[in-house]
């Protein structure tokens, strides 16, 4: 608004798809290293917690949410959308988690290997599927398509999460070599194998219809961690990340978030009740059965 000109300079038109690039190669190796940091032990002790937590996290959002479509369907609708569709995107909106933000959040306070902030990002992944899944269903509803392939995008990430801990944990140490694992410094080969598998996980459920990262953290949590292999490959990942990659991706989302349509008082409100109704549904529900 106060320099639109040096506005363009710095972010033109034509760049905003390579920003958007190296935005989500940023997350995605982020939220890879914040996968190798998870602590499995606490994970499986956890597990019926996690479910619980992150399936009542999801519901009553979703409820709040469908409640609120109902007041604000006239107002906010647009001209072809029905109140089937508008409902369940409001629900489904409220109930998805912003994992990356959860993640960075817990790494800046030191959490992350805590049994704490493991049962937390836990229950951010369940959530992060369950919720990508169910959004699924409400693509499917709002544009009238089969709900059959919502199924199946359900089926696929079971049975990706399925060959990723079951199969990939157990052949990577073959993969990179058993005897590099005890090196000191992992080799350019090394890296380059982690690299491919990152990519290739990110990639298929970038294709199953959930979202790239959760691949990546997937990823990072069936990393070999003999001899400290987990830390020496994150020591290398995250810092590129974190600083130069990583911001990319708040910025890109800051450029994508028009604030000057909400341009009267009415909106503001309108803001700031929906953000209340999705803090009290989040909040009020992790913490029940937590």
């Amino acid at each position: 608004m106060l320099a639109p000109g040096t506005f363009a300079f710095v972010f033109p038109s034509d760049s905003l798809g390579t920003l958007r690039l190296l935005s989500q190669v940023g997350i995605c190796l982020f939220m890879f290293a914040v996968g190798m940091e998870l602590n499995i032990r606490h994970v499986r002790t956890k597990a019926q917690v996690a479910v619980a937590v992150s399936h009542a996290s999801i519901v009553a959002p979703f409820l709040l949410g469908v409640t609120l479509a109902y007041f604000l369907f006239n107002d906010l609708a647009g001209s072809g959308a029905t109140f089937a569709g508008f409902a369940l995107f409001m629900g489904i909106s409220m109930s998805i988690t912003a994992f990356p933000v959860l993640a960075r959040i817990l790494q800046e306070r030191g959490m992350s290997r805590t049994y704490l902030g493991s049962t937390a990002i836990t229950c951010a992944a369940v959530d992060d599927v369950t919720a990508w899944s169910i959004m699924a269903f409400v693509v499917a509803i709002a544009r009238s398509t089969s709900l059959g392939g919502s199924m199946m995008t359900l089926m696929l990430a079971l049975s990706f999460i399925a060959i990723m801990t079951l199969g990939v944990r157990r052949a990577l140490p073959h993969w990179l070599g058993n005897e590099r694992l005890t090196h000191e410094e992992p080799s350019a080969g090394t890296l380059a194998t982690v690299v491919c598998v990152v990519i290739a996980a990110a990639l298929s459920t970038e294709v199953i219809g959930i979202h790239a990262l959760f691949g990546a953290f997937l990823a990072g949590t069936v990393m070999p961690d003999t001899e400290g292999f987990r830390r020496k490959i994150s020591a290398r990942v995250e810092r590129f990340s974190s600083v130069l990659l990583l911001p990319l991706f708040f910025a890109f989302t800051g450029l994508r978030t028009q604030i000057g349509l909400l341009d009267d008082l009415q909106g503001w409100l309108l803001c700031l009740l929906i953000i209340a109704v999705a803090t009290l549904g989040k909040l009020g529900a992790s913490a029940s059965p937590a």
